[in-house]
């Protein structure tokens, strides 16, 4: 997530990415300072009880019928649902996949990006030495 070019990190999006052993935990791992824990904002913590209930396993837009967030590879340890009650709560910019997560910002009135413009914008300001814009 980001807000006014700082970054933060959603604990279980911290939590998800240590439990690989790819580059992008090498990357993460050294920003421990960023995390933001949902269960220390309250309205955060209410918000994410409210959107694992309407769209942890299926919801519908419309009259189409979507899996939610525990049907996705990482199941009941998805860190999604953090990610957009975190954004919600302090205006923030959430950074979620595309399907699910979309959907669910756009359900919600919640500014997101995909990981694919959040990986363009680090990668722009590591060698451009661009700061991060708003969503």
């Amino acid at each position: 997530m980001e807000r006014e070019g700082s970054l933060r990190i959603a604990r279980g999006v911290f939590l998800e990415v240590q439990r690989k052993t790819d580059r992008l935990w090498r990357a993460v791992s050294s920003l421990d300072s960023l995390v933001v824990d949902v269960m220390q904002d309250p309205r955060a913590r209410g918000l994410l009880a409210e959107i694992q209930i309407r769209y942890g396993n299926k919801f519908k837009v419309g009259s189409q019928s979507y899996n939610g967030f525990w049907h996705s590879p990482s199941g009941r340890n998805s860190a999604e649902a953090q990610v957009i009650a975190l954004a919600k709560a302090q205006d923030w910019l959430g950074v979620v996949s595309e399907g699910t997560g979309k959907l669910i910002c756009l359900a919600e009135n919640v500014a997101f990006i995909s990981w694919e413009e959040f990986a363009r914008r680090v990668i722009t300001q590591e060698n451009f030495g661009f700061m991060f814009g708003g969503g």
